[in-house]
């Protein structure tokens, strides 16, 4: 769990990067998205532990 922890932060970072995007509402949109599938994922393990 701890290098899905680093890779999303590593990517969440990125999409943050102003000189990469400088057009707020695409890097805004890129952190929505990977948030999303982070929070998908977790909703799949949570389910299969059956909690």
């Amino acid at each position: 769990m701890a290098n899905r922890e680093v890779t999303l932060k590593s990517k969440l970072r990125e999409a943050q990067d102003l000189e990469a995007d400088p057009n707020e509402g695409s890097r805004l949109q890129q952190q929505i998205d990977l948030l999303t599938k982070e929070l998908v994922y977790l909703l799949k393990k949570v389910r299969e532990a059956g909690i």
